[in-house]
């Protein structure tokens, strides 16, 4: 069953560039442990679950910004790593060739180039790409 963390009765620091170790003030000690938004639209600070290496929650912050700030922090940078998202700035071309449309793009990371399957059964595209 998860922790919920409601405040500074906890320590959180990063150990890699997407996991963290949870210190709780009771001397149990959680490690590797991933920071995943519960509502990744919506809630930015709030909601935040802690998963283990199975991918099950070991504890949710219910407010990031109510942890001590060097917990916050570790959370934030872990969480701004997993979710970074490229941004398309220009767009090169787009080539469409047996159902799949092919984008070359420039992005805020370099030039990145993906493709869209096509259904062209209904003319909308497919919602699986790989990049």
């Amino acid at each position: 069953m998860a922790i919920y963390i409601d405040g500074p009765e906890v320590q959180i620091r990063r150990i890699d560039h997407t996991q963290v170790e949870l210190r709780i003030y009771n001397g149990e000690t959680y490690a590797p442990l991933e920071p995943r938004r519960l509502f990744p639209l919506s809630g930015l600070t709030r909601y935040i679950a802690l998963l283990d290496e199975e991918l099950k929650e070991k504890a949710i912050i219910r407010d990031l910004e109510q942890l001590d700030p060097d917990s916050a922090r570790a959370v934030s940078e872990c969480l701004q790593d997993y979710y970074m998202i490229p941004k398309i700035t220009a767009v090169y071309s787009a080539v469409e060739k047996f159902g799949t449309l092919t984008w070359t793009c420039n992005t805020n990371r370099g030039e990145r180039s993906f493709r869209i399957r096509i259904d062209t059964a209904t003319s909308n595209f497919s919602t699986t790409a790989e990049c």
